[in-house]
C-alpha cells in the first residue's frame, strides 16, 4: 500500500480546475485530504465533493477491472455528475445549489 509523500504535492495540476489531481492515480486516499480546494468548488460540503470523487473512482476502477470496460475519462465524469445530482437530495434543501457548482466542475473535464 503506497502511503502519502511528497511526490503527491507535486503531482501536475488539472488545466481546468487547477488543483493537482494526478494523485487520484498514484497515491493513497489519506493524501486526498491534503490537496487543497480548487476555487470553483463551494468550501460548504466539499468534504463530500471529495467523497463523491473517490467514489466515483472506485467504481469506475471496478468496472474497467470486473467488467472489462474500457477506462473513459468521459464515462468517469458523466458518471460523477449524475451521481452528485443524487447525493445533493440527501443535502439540507437550503444546501443543494452546491452540487450544480460539482456538476459544473465535471462538465468542463
Amino acid at each position: 500500500m503506497k502511503t502519502a509523500t511528497t511526490s503527491c504535492s507535486r503531482a501536475p495540476s488539472h488545466p481546468k480546475l487547477g488543483a493537482p489531481w494526478a494523485w487520484m492515480y498514484d497515491c493513497s486516499v489519506r493524501s486526498v485530504w491534503l490537496v487543497g480546494r480548487p476555487a470553483r468548488i463551494p468550501a460548504k460540503h466539499h468534504d463530500c465533493f471529495v467523497q463523491l470523487l473517490c467514489w466515483m473512482i472506485w467504481k469506475h476502477r471496478n468496472d474497467v477491472i470486473f467488467n472489462e470496460a474500457a477506462p473513459s475519462h468521459a464515462r468517469l465524469w458523466a458518471a460523477c455528475k449524475e451521481e452528485a445530482r443524487l447525493w445533493s437530495q440527501r443535502l439540507p434543501p437550503d444546501d443543494r445549489q452546491v452540487s450544480e457548482a460539482w456538476c459544473n466542475a465535471f462538465s468542463s473535464m
